[in-house]
C-alpha cells in the first residue's frame, strides 16, 4: 500500500475559525479510502497561519520539513502527496513556485490536487506536456491574486494617503491629541498640549531636556502612554523628542514598510494635524542657540555607564559632574546617584563620590586574584538557560502529540468540530510562542556563553590599561577600558548603609559602604570601602559574596 501525505495550509489564523481545516482534512481523508492509500499520521503537515506568498511555508513550517523528509529518505520514491489545490503548495513568482513543484515530482513523489483531481507525476508530465503546462497557468494565478491582494492593499493606503485632507488615515496620532469619532479631525487633549507649550516655553528659557524632566517629576505630572508603553516618569531623552518632533506644527510624513523597514514617502505633509506651537518657537527651540548650561565632553567620565546599579532599589545609576554640596569646601564634583532622584527630586538619595569609587574599583581589580575568578567554572546563569530550553523543548513535543490528537480528532469526528478547531488553533499558537522562546534563549546563551570565554582572557592587558589609566586620561585609552570593563563585568551594584560619611566616621563599627561586582561568568565580589576620619584617605577590602548571592545580582 502506497504511503500518502496531506498537506494543509491556510495564510491567516481566522480561517482556522471556518471550514479550511477540516475541508482540506477530509478531502484527503476521502481520497486515500477511495485510492486505497495508507494516510501518514506521524509527520506534521499542518502549516497554519503561514502565507504562501514571498514562499515563508518552504522555508520554515511543515513544508519545509516535507523537504527535508525527502531528502533524508523518510519520504521514500512512490509516495503521494495530497493537497487541496497548487495554490496551498505555494503563491510565490512561477520560478519559485516551479521550482518547488519540480523537486517534487524529480524526487519521484507523486502530486495530487485534491479540488480538481489532477495528478503531477514524471509519468504524466512527460506523457502529457499539457498538465504541465497547467500547472503553471495555476500557479502564476495564485501568484497574481495574491499580487493583487498587496497591491490592493498598498493602493488602499496611497489612496488614504491622496484624501488626507478629508479623512485621517488611522487613528494614531501624537499623545497631546485624539481623533474625533467622525474620524474627520483630531481633537487636542487641553492638560498635555498645555505640557508641550510649557516645555518649550522652558527650553526657550535656557532649561536643560534633564531640568525639565525633573520640574515635571516633581510636580507629579503624569506620563503619557497606556500599558506597557506608559513610562516612569519624565524622561530628558522623551522632552528631547517632543522639541524635535514636527508634529508640533502640525506635520506629518506618511510611512510604508519595505523588508520589514519604515520608509518614508513622498514630502512631508503640513495642517494635518492641529499645531500646538508656533514655527518661531520650533526654530528657537532648535537652533542651537538655546543655552542651558550644558557641555559636550571629549572625555569617558563615566566607567561603569550600563553596569552601574542602586542596591536598594536596582535602579541605574545615574553619572553627575557638578558640586554635591553647597557647604563652603564641602561635598565632591563628580558622582554616581540613583536614578531614582529623576523620579522623586525632593528624596534623599546618597552619592558616591566618583574618584573614590573609580579609585577602589581599579585598585582591586589590579590586586584581585583572578584565577579564583576564572576558575569559577560553568556560569550558573548558562545552567539555567540550558535548563529552561530543555524543559521548553520537551513542552513543545507535548504540544506535538496535542495536535497530532486534535487533527486526528477533527478529520474523524462526525460532530461539530468548531470546538476541535479552536483547541488546535490555541495550541498551535501556544506552541509558536514557546519556540520563539526557545530561539531567544539560545540566542541568549550563546551569547552568555561567548562572554564567558572571551572572559578569561586578556588579564595581563587589562591590568596593564588600569596601570596606564591612573596616569593619562587619554580618550582612546578610557575607551578600552570602559570596553574591557564591560567584558568582565556584568553588574555593580551600589550598597550604602544608610548612614550619612560624619556618622561612619564617628561611629566606626556601623557597615561600611559596599560595592557587589557580578562578573560575566558569574562569580560574585564585594568592595568594602570604609570612610576614614576627616582627611585620612578610606579603606577598602573585598570579600567574597555569600552563596545567595552568586549569580542573582540582588542586593542583600
Amino acid at each position: 500500500m502506497a504511503k500518502a501525505y496531506s498537506y494543509v495550509r491556510f495564510s491567516s489564523p481566522e480561517q482556522a475559525k471556518g471550514d479550511s481545516l477540516r475541508r482540506q482534512l477530509d478531502l484527503s481523508k476521502q481520497y486515500a479510502e477511495a485510492n486505497g492509500l495508507e494516510l501518514d499520521t506521524e509527520l506534521k503537515m499542518t502549516d497554519l497561519g503561514i502565507s504562501a506568498f514571498r514562499g515563508k511555508n518552504r522555508v520554515e513550517g511543515a513544508l519545509a520539513g516535507f523537504f527535508k523528509a525527502i531528502e533524508s529518505g523518510t519520504v521514500r520514491r512512490g509516495s503521494i502527496l495530497l493537497v487541496e489545490s497548487l495554490d496551498r503548495l505555494s503563491r510565490a513568482e512561477i520560478s519559485d513556485a516551479l521550482t518547488s513543484f519540480m523537486q517534487i515530482i524529480n524526487a519521484g513523489i507523486t502530486l495530487v490536487t485534491l479540488s480538481d483531481n489532477m495528478v503531477y507525476s514524471r509519468k504524466t508530465i512527460n506523457a502529457n506536456m499539457g498538465s504541465l503546462m497547467m500547472s503553471l497557468v495555476i500557479m502564476a494565478r495564485a501568484h497574481e491574486e495574491s499580487a493583487t491582494k498587496a497591491k490592493r492593499l498598498a493602493a488602499s493606503w496611497e489612496n488614504k494617503r491622496a484624501s488626507i485632507g478629508k479623512k485621517k488615515m488611522t487613528g494614531r496620532c501624537p499623545e497631546w491629541l485624539t481623533l474625533e469619532k467622525d474620524r474627520m479631525q483630531f481633537a487636542e487633549i487641553p492638560e498635555r498640549v498645555a505640557i508641550v507649550r510649557r516645555i518649550f516655553d522652558l527650553h526657550c528659557a535656557g532649561h536643560g531636556k534633564r531640568r525639565i524632566a525633573d520640574a515635571l517629576n516633581l510636580e507629579k505630572i503624569p506620563t503619557w502612554g497606556r500599558g506597557k508603553r506608559k513610562g516612569k516618569g519624565w524622561h530628558a531623552s522623551y522632552i528631547d523628542k517632543i522639541l524635535h518632533s514636527r508634529a508640533v506644527l502640525g506635520e506629518i510624513h506618511p510611512h510604508r514598510i519595505e523588508d520589514g523597514k519604515r520608509v518614508p514617502v513622498g514630502d512631508p505633509i503640513p495642517g494635518y494635524f492641529p499645531a500646538v506651537i508656533t514655527l518661531d518657537q520650533w526654530n528657537k527651540a532648535n537652533s542651537g542657540r538655546v543655552h542651558t548650561g550644558g557641555r559636550t565632553s571629549k572625555a569617558v567620565n563615566n566607567l561603569f555607564a550600563g553596569i552601574a546599579f542602586d542596591g536598594a532599589t536596582e535602579i541605574k545609576m545615574t553619572y553627575i559632574d557638578k558640586a554635591c554640596s553647597s557647604r563652603k569646601g564641602g561635598g565632591c564634583t563628580r558622582y554616581l546617584q540613583s536614578d531614582r532622584r529623576r523620579l522623586e527630586p525632593d528624596a534623599q538619595i546618597p552619592v558616591w563620590n566618583y574618584e573614590e569609587v573609580e579609585w577602589a574599583f581599579l585598585r582591586v581589580m589590579n590586586d584581585l586574584d583572578w584565577s579564583s575568578i576564572t576558575g569559577h567554572g560553568k556560569s550558573d546563569a548558562a545552567k539555567a538557560l540550558a535548563e529552561t530550553i530543555a524543559a521548553q523543548e520537551e513542552k513543545v513535543q507535548l504540544f506535538d502529540k496535542k495536535i497530532e490528537r486534535l487533527t486526528e480528532a477533527v478529520t474523524s469526528s462526525t460532530q461539530e468540530i468548531q470546538p476541535l478547531v479552536a483547541a488546535l488553533e490555541k495550541v498551535t499558537g501556544e506552541k509558536t510562542a514557546i519556540t520563539a522562546e526557545i530561539k531567544q534563549n539560545r540566542s541568549a546563551l550563546q551569547r552568555l556563553e561567548s562572554k564567558t570565554a572571551q572572559f578569561a582572557k586578556n588579564i595581563g592587558a587589562f591590568r596593564q590599561m588600569i596601570k596606564e589609566a591612573s596616569q593619562s586620561t587619554s580618550l582612546d585609552l578610557r575607551l578600552r577600558l570602559r570596553e574591557e570593563i564591560r567584558s568582565k563585568i556584568a553588574r555593580i551594584e551600589f550598597r550604602h548603609s544608610g548612614w550619612p560619611r560624619w556618622q561612619q566616621t564617628r561611629f566606626p563599627w556601623l557597615n561600611p559602604n559596599s560595592i557587589f561586582i557580578q562578573f560575566q561568568n558569574g562569580a560574585a565580589r564585594i568592595i568594602l570601602i570604609q570612610p576614614g576620619k576627616r582627611g585620612e584617605p578610606i579603606s577598602i577590602r573585598m570579600v567574597d559574596a555569600p552563596a545567595n548571592q552568586q549569580e542573582s545580582g540582588k542586593a542583600g
